[in-house]
């Protein structure tokens, strides 16, 4: 949240001889900075209401973040008027406008709005290629994180009937086919990937996904430190690489990738949820249940269901 707050600052400094500058003080910027550092999600929405009615001429701007603090307090269908109100200045009924309400509803992880907006946008579209790919691309990206993956797939099979080449088409068909453990089929499709582009480090933490879900660890653990060796900034490789080795009984060497995993993400619950694992391992159990328990409070059971719930169960009384 707090990324999209520095936007806001920025576009106060562009503007910064301008009767908006002059009108929003430095106190009331960075108290909004404050506010989104501790997730007072609450108390940013009025401070920020006060703002939009001062600064009218700003108005649409600044209600793409009110829709970010709305999607923030579990207040989604107003977070999608916010926007809706955000755009309506410039509303017409053409595959453009919709595309670009559709992007800023999925920035704002708001899916669902996102795709009837996706939907509109395809309507409206007149026969230019390029425009419905990049719709159907923003569509299957919003469909994906519903876990409605038929609406995916056919989306990016369309993409890919017509650029069959498309890498980020190609990427999103192997994350979707993941979910559906179909590796038989990903590896088609990771080697399609890899010709257009063999240092790919998400490509390559496919293969070693693919590899890990085969149970071949070993395999796994080479293309994941290849990805590694890629993009060190990414928690997913290390996190991977870490399970493989617990998976090896390599708990030590297990323990330090996972804990590195968490120092470069503290909110990656499936990281703590691998990480207690080990520890069980090792009768450590103190320290799992510490970690089974971070791992709900980042999210880990809406995401990906009850396992720690059943590990907390069996090891934690």
């Amino acid at each position: 949240m707090k990324q999209f707050f520095i936007l806001f600052v920025l576009l106060i400094s562009i503007g910064s001889h301008t009767t908006f500058a002059q009108t929003i003080d430095t106190a009331r910027i960075n108290t909004l900075l404050k506010l989104a550092d501790s997730h007072n999600f609450s108390a940013m929405l009025p401070l920020l209401d006060t703002i939009i009615a001062e600064t009218p001429e700003k108005k649409s701007e600044l209600l793409i973040f009110r829709a970010l603090i709305l999607k923030e307090l579990n207040r989604p269908a107003d977070a999608a008027l916010a926007i809706d109100e955000a755009m309506e200045k410039d509303k017409e009924n053409t595959a453009a406008f919709y595309l670009s309400r559709a992007s800023q509803k999925k920035e704002t992880e708001l899916y669902s709005a996102a795709i009837d907006d996706y939907n509109k946008a395809k309507k409206y579209n007149r026969n230019n290629d390029k425009e419905l790919k990049t719709i159907l691309m923003g569509r299957a990206n919003s469909a994906y994180p519903l876990r409605e993956y038929k609406i995916a797939k056919d989306d990016v099979q369309h993409i890919l009937e017509m650029d069959s080449m498309n890498e980020d088409a190609i990427l999103l068909m192997c994350n979707i086919l993941n979910m559906q453990n179909n590796t038989s089929d990903i590896m088609v499709y990771l080697e399609r990937g890899l010709k257009i582009n063999p240092s790919s480090a998400l490509l390559i933490g496919n293969l070693a996904y693919c590899y890990q879900n085969k149970g071949e660890y070993a395999k796994a653990i080479e293309a994941n430190t290849e990805a590694m060796n890629i993009d060190s900034t990414s928690t997913y490789y290390v996190n991977n690489r870490g399970f493989e080795k617990y998976k090896l009984n390599d708990l030590r060497g297990a323990l330090e990738d996972i804990s590195k995993a968490i120092e470069l993400d503290p909110g990656n619950s499936f990281a703590y949820k691998n990480r207690a694992l080990v520890f069980i391992a090792m009768n450590e159990s103190s320290k799992a249940c510490d970690d089974l328990h971070t791992a709900i409070t980042n999210g880990f059971t809406q995401r990906y269901g009850d396992e720690v719930e059943k590990l907390l169960k069996k090891n934690c009384r």
